[in-house]
């Protein structure tokens, strides 16, 4: 399933010129939808690591800045770190104001909806 994903993702960007920054953002606003949909008066709470995946992560928190609903960012790779698509994702969300923290294990989840932007189509198991 992570190659097929991988694979569209690769012709929507070579073949059909759709820019991955778009597909990111594309992805994030349905994910951020679906949240909306199934859940009312809710705080979200997103976990971003190092790669595209972050990306999408950083999408939904800025779309929940804009919808002004509560949102905590915690990364486990520093976001300095992001590349590309993932980089631009970060940075429209701090140009808005939004705030990341590093992960500790501390962090209250309380009634929030969760949001895993950890892992996305590159883990590899060996």
């Amino acid at each position: 399933l992570a190659t097929q994903t991988r694979k569209i993702d690769q012709i929507a960007i070579d073949e059909k010129g759709i820019p991955g920054i778009e597909l990111m953002r594309k992805a994030g606003l349905a994910v951020f939808e679906l949240i909306q949909a199934n859940y009312s008066n809710y705080d979200l709470i997103v976990f971003c690591g190092a790669g595209n995946n972050a990306g999408d992560g950083y999408v939904i928190a800025k779309l929940a800045v804009e919808a002004k609903i509560n949102v905590q960012v915690y990364y486990l790779s520093e976001p300095s770190q992001l590349k590309n698509d993932a980089q631009i994702a970060y940075q429209d969300y701090c140009h808005i104001g939004g705030i990341s923290s590093e992960f500790t294990d501390t962090i209250i989840l309380n009634d929030s909806v969760v949001v895993d932007s950890l892992l996305g189509t590159g883990l590899t198991v060996k």
